[in-house]
């Protein structure tokens, strides 16, 4: 069972809501964003959702594009977002975290080197939001550790409208992607 899993069966037990901070690498700078992680922590943050800086974030609205470009123009890129992921799973080793990135950083490292790292730092899942609905990437399933359970992959939709579609849900042998249609 993921720590995703384990968290989220705790939370439902105890008939409680999870807290699980989005933090942006790099923002508002690199050491701030690993104090913000910490204090999120201290205060009882039940999982994350840590953000790779990226220059074109078109799944996300005016203030999350300022949030990049701040990440960016301070020099934050992938590995610090890396980085930061690994900073908490030292912190806390049952603390579920997905690594939010937008296709083209991770398809520069490659899929083989990205797997690798998102292993090595400890990440239990990715969230790729600039992935076409109707074909998941290349790098499916290859660029996922092989020993995630769920939530493996995902696709976030763009901000939320009046008409905002439902989410659903599709598992292979291998990951479950999320997707809104």
């Amino acid at each position: 069972m993921s720590r995703f899993s384990r968290t989220f069966d705790r939370l439902r037990t105890r008939g409680e809501c999870g807290l699980f901070p989005y933090v942006m690498a790099g923002f508002p700078d690199i050491a701030t964003s690993h104090a913000l992680a910490e204090a999120a922590l201290d205060a009882g943050a039940d999982g994350f959702e840590v953000a790779v800086p990226f220059s074109d974030p078109l799944a996300d609205g005016t203030t999350m594009q300022l949030v990049n470009a701040r990440a960016l123009e301070g020099g934050a890129g992938l590995d610090d977002a890396l980085e930061l992921v690994s900073a908490i799973r030292r912190r806390s080793p049952d603390t579920p975290i997905a690594l939010m990135s937008y296709y083209n950083p991770l398809r520069q490292r490659g899929d083989a080197a990205i797997a690798a790292d998102l292993a090595s730092v400890g990440a239990d899942g990715v969230i790729v939001p600039d992935v076409p609905a109707k074909k998941p990437p290349s790098c499916t399933p290859r660029c996922v550790p092989t020993d995630w359970d769920w939530p493996r992959c995902s696709r976030r939709p763009a901000p939320p409208s009046a008409s905002a579609p439902s989410p659903r849900w599709t598992r292979s042998s291998s990951i479950a992607l999320r997707w809104w249609a």
